[in-house]
């Protein structure tokens, strides 16, 4: 197993010249992509939150404070 550290860098460095070969379409179409699922996430995380939601009633004859 002594080639793993080779084998992972030489993976890393052609994957990392593939993404850059691509031409500006793909990017533009990667960033309008991106930015919609940003806005999906982070909307839906806000409407959905469990901190958003109002605490839940305390039952009769029950204190928090002593």
């Amino acid at each position: 197993m002594p080639a793993v550290p080779v084998v992972c860098t030489l993976g890393i460095v052609v994957c990392g010249a593939m993404i850059y070969g691509l031409g500006w379409t793909n990017w533009m179409r990667l960033i309008v992509w991106l930015i919609i699922g940003l806005i999906f996430y982070f909307s839906y995380g806000k409407h959905h939150s469990r901190l958003n939601a109002p605490p839940p009633e305390m039952p009769e004859g029950i204190s928090l404070t002593r």
